[in-house]
């Protein structure tokens, strides 16, 4: 599998689970603390033809824009390899709408 994430702590607590569990990132993408949706994109459109699930990691921030990053999982050709997981209630329900729109499956974790 591989991980897209904008914090690289929840991820290093993230892997140590996965690991426990027989599972192991092939690659892991840290996105700059800026994060602008292109950032996602790139990130994503670098995977194109890797046969790896993706994990996209979110730990949501003011730069955050979960209803983009949303949007662009929920169009983008790798979508059925993506397994978002967004961390915390910020703008749950836009998302949420974007991603039931979309048949989207994901994972939400209140902290």
């Amino acid at each position: 599998m591989n991980i897209i994430t904008n914090s690289m702590g929840i991820t290093r607590l993230f892997m140590d689970d996965l690991y426990e569990k027989g599972f192991q990132a092939k690659k892991i993408i840290k996105i700059s603390r800026k994060e602008k949706i292109i950032d996602y994109k790139k990130a994503l459109d670098e995977l194109i033809g890797n046969p790896e699930k993706i994990i996209i990691l979110i730990t949501p921030k003011i730069t955050t824009n979960l209803e983009s990053i949303a949007h662009l999982i929920a169009t983008h050709p790798l979508k059925s390899k993506i397994i978002p997981i967004f961390l915390g209630e910020k703008s749950k329900h836009e998302y949420n709408e974007i991603f039931k729109k979309n048949k989207v499956k994901y994972i939400n974790r209140i902290l």
